[in-house]
């Protein structure tokens, strides 16, 4: 019963248009096995013709017979169309996995985007990269092995329904042979895979993980100049990764040469076999041909067989771990979204009463009974020490966790899943890592616009407010020059800039800022400052450490 949840569970998670290539791909490898049979049949009146020269006849077709020159074209013309149809098959399977890798990485990306910021968090970087990176490719390798195993048992089962009826204990002796010597120890050699298989998704999430962590840290380690420490380490993680690939890849060589040594020693035994009874010279050859012509076939299909079966229990895990990834859409997410026509105003103030917020499963609160207001159209600073809870405040202001306790207010409504939506509409924010796209400077500012909704005039009003317009006429640049990844061809000041046009070019009536000026020099910070404090109709929340910048703000608050 769980073995048909599980086979329901997979076949469910295809969708109608891929349940039905899979089916053609299915009918085709049928039509596959036809000509097989077709061209081992034809065997028989070639070794007869060859060996009495004369013609054979067909006893089901009475007197017709067939000449040796007929069998052999024959035999040509299906071998040609077995290919052909291999060909065909073999690319509308390369084109299945295609789509189905596309599908399920957009679908993993939307459904991950989807979900709540407080689950994002709990999941971690690592374990989103390791998804759509690797699992994905995983999963699709977990089909094309499901589909693989059906067609090759097709020819398997075929071939030895052939040679049943040609030859009924020669072929049962083979099966015990093949039973013996090839599904005995495999049932050893799929629990070594289900370790191999659970090891492999630590490994790439650990890989992974130290890779990011390098990057993101690459000034800390330069500066402590502790890269070869860093180098070991990832090469500890690459080393065991590899490790595991090394055993699941020895693992998958073992069909292959069980396979060709357990039907190869059944040949010979059945030559020696034949002499030793004294069987007829041309019924020893037709036996003989009969039976290596089909384990031509045979070999690759039980190869294939073993090895994607192999590949299906290795790559199990990875199925699961994406159909519940896939499926699982937060609901109060969801909510959010289709309650995004209830509208919520900011005409006065915003007020934070009695907030709190602990993380799940913790009982330390991170913010607790926090209370204070922000006028409209102030600048509000916010500063504190490392681990204070400044990132989580913000965090509870955007609307992106909810607070344990407490509530926040906008114009004395409160705050919830039901319209949190319009409320972020309301909110401009620049984080405190700025990130660019490799795009044009108009892209960028106008972050998440199709070409066709961007509006020109407000991009050009954004930068000049960012105080970048200067910039890009000194250095001859329009809004449709393209930054290079991660900003490389502009300064740090720039990108920061940049980061900010982008928030009001949104012009919504709250900004919030973090740390905004921790790469500008002092007298373009407070150019920054002002300008914002000089825009009307716009109320500003800023993080900093920068006690000056704190100064400047008409209202703040420490957090301890």
């Amino acid at each position: 019963m769980k073995n048909y949840a599980i086979i329901r569970t997979i076949y469910n998670f295809l969708e109608n248009k891929e349940k039905k290539n899979i089916f053609i791909i299915f009918l085709n490898g049928l039509i596959n096995l036809f000509f097989d049979l077709m061209s081992i049949g034809l065997i028989i009146p070639i070794i007869y013709s060859v060996v009495n020269q004369k013609e054979f006849y067909i006893p089901l077709l009475g007197d017709f017979k067939i000449t040796l020159y007929a069998s052999l074209s024959f035999f040509i013309i299906i071998i040609l169309f077995k290919n052909l149809f291999y060909f065909y098959n073999s690319k509308l399977l390369l084109k299945f996995c295609k789509n189905l890798f596309q599908r399920v990485s957009i679908g993993l990306l939307t459904n991950q985007l989807k979900t709540s910021y407080l689950e994002y968090l709990k999941i971690g970087y690592s374990d989103f990269s390791r998804s759509i990176l690797l699992e994905v490719n995983y999963l699709v390798s977990f089909y094309r092995g499901i589909i693989n195993v059906v067609i090759h048992s097709f020819i398997f089962i075929g071939i030895l329904t052939f040679l049943f009826f040609y030859n009924f204990i020669a072929t049962a002796s083979l099966i015990s042979f093949y039973f013996i010597f090839l599904l005995l120890p495999s049932i050893f050699i799929y629990r070594k895979i289900d370790k191999l298989a659970k090891d492999r998704k630590f490994l790439d999430k650990n890989k992974i993980y130290i890779s990011n962590h390098i990057f993101q840290n690459l000034s800390i380690i330069k500066l402590f100049k502790i890269e070869n420490y860093f180098v070991d380490f990832f090469k500890n993680a690459n080393k065991n990764q590899q490790d595991n690939l090394f055993q699941i890849s020895k693992i998958q060589l073992l069909p292959k040469i069980f396979v060709e040594l357990t039907t190869l020693t059944f040949l010979v035994l059945l030559i020696f076999l034949n002499i030793y009874m004294a069987i007829e010279l041309e019924k020893i050859i037709l036996v003989i041909t009969i039976f290596l012509f089909a384990a031509v076939r045979l070999m690759p299909s039980i190869n294939e067989i073993m090895s994607n079966l192999q590949q299906i229990k290795y790559f199990f895990n990875s199925f699961s771990s994406i159909n519940i990834k896939i499926k699982d859409i937060n609901l109060n997410n969801q909510n959010i979204l289709d309650n995004k026509n209830i509208k919520v105003s900011f005409k006065n103030e915003m007020s934070i009463n009695n907030l709190c917020f602990h993380y799940p499963g913790e009982s330390k609160e991170i913010i607790k009974n926090l209370s204070f207001k922000i006028e409209k159209n102030s600048l509000f600073g916010i500063h504190g020490e490392s681990g204070s809870g400044k990132t989580t405040l913000i965090n509870l202001i955007l609307g992106l966790i909810e607070p344990t306790g407490g509530q926040l207010l906008s114009d004395n409504v409160d705050i919830n899943k039901n319209n949190v939506s319009s409320w972020q509409d309301l909110i401009s924010y620049v984080p405190s890592n700025y990130l660019l796209l490799n795009s044009s400077i108009k892209s960028n500012v106008a972050y998440g616009k199709y070409e066709k909704d961007i509006n020109e005039k407000n991009v050009f009003e954004a930068l000049e407010n960012a105080q970048l317009y200067n910039f890009m006429k000194l250095s001859g640049i329009n809004h449709n020059f393209i930054i290079e990844e991660d900003g490389k061809n502009l300064s740090a000041g720039q990108i920061q800039r940049m980061c900010i046009s982008r928030a009001l070019y949104r012009n919504t009536p709250i900004l919030i800022l973090d740390e905004p000026t921790s790469n500008l020099d002092k007298d373009n910070a407070y150019k920054i400052i002002k300008l914002i404090k000089s825009v009307k109709n716009l109320t500003t929340i800023i993080v900093s450490h920068d006690n000056n910048i704190i100064n400047m703000c008409d209202q703040s608050i420490k957090l301890d």
